[in-house]
């Protein structure tokens, strides 16, 4: 059955708690263009609408587009 594993604990001396978590590193040329992005907006009269529609369709369609 598959729920018999749920019940099953690791035992604590298998937990290494050494080692580090996973962190992954940001593209700085995506967070760059993204800034610039933003400043141009903000200087830019009537276009501080684009804004939260490009961070809303980034995150939506690509979650992780920042990181790649």
């Amino acid at each position: 059955m598959k729920h018999e594993n749920k019940n099953k604990f690791i035992p604590i001396e298998r937990i290494n708690l050494q080692v580090k978590t996973y962190k992954p590193k940001f593209n700085n040329k995506k967070r760059l263009l993204l800034l610039g992005f933003v400043g141009v907006c903000l200087v830019t009269p009537f276009t501080n609408w684009l804004i939260p529609i490009v961070f809303k369709s980034l995150t939506k369609f690509k979650p992780l587009w920042v990181y790649s």
